[in-house]
């Protein structure tokens, strides 16, 4: 993905939930012209790719969203993430990062059958993540 295709992204997710270009600025700590600036395609490329999991986070999103490299059965998995996250069930964004990230290989192979993953196989991921990270 070029960088301004990924700088649309950027600015498309930023603009779905009414998040100010300065209050995105703020949130990942850059001024606000650098944050134009990647929104345009403008900025080098690693620059961006060394900012955007703060970008990410703070659009409540992930990298792989932004560069649209996510499955659509894997954007319906975070919907249900997310609510899981909004119930109190995830502990932040982090934790739903590392649950997605193991559902991931289960959400690939389940894509060609049409099989999502249940919400209690996301619960039993959560658990798994929770053991891997000591918490």
């Amino acid at each position: 993905m070029n960088g301004k295709s990924l700088g649309q992204n950027i600015r498309a997710t930023r603009e779905k939930y009414g998040i100010s270009l300065a209050k995105l600025a703020d949130l990942v700590e850059l001024p606000h012209r650098t944050m134009s600036l990647v929104e345009a395609g403008v900025s080098e490329k690693s620059f961006i790719e060394y900012h955007l999991p703060k970008i990410a986070e703070a659009l409540g999103t992930t990298v792989r969203a932004l560069k649209n490299e996510e499955l659509p059965s894997e954007r319906s998995i975070r919907g249900e993430l997310q609510e899981l996250l909004d119930t109190g069930e995830l502990r932040g964004n982090e934790e739903l990062e590392s649950v997605l990230a193991l559902a991931t290989a289960d959400i690939r192979q389940r894509n060609n059958a049409g099989i999502p993953l249940s919400r209690e196989e996301l619960l039993i991921l959560r658990d798994v993540s929770r053991a891997n990270d000591g918490n």
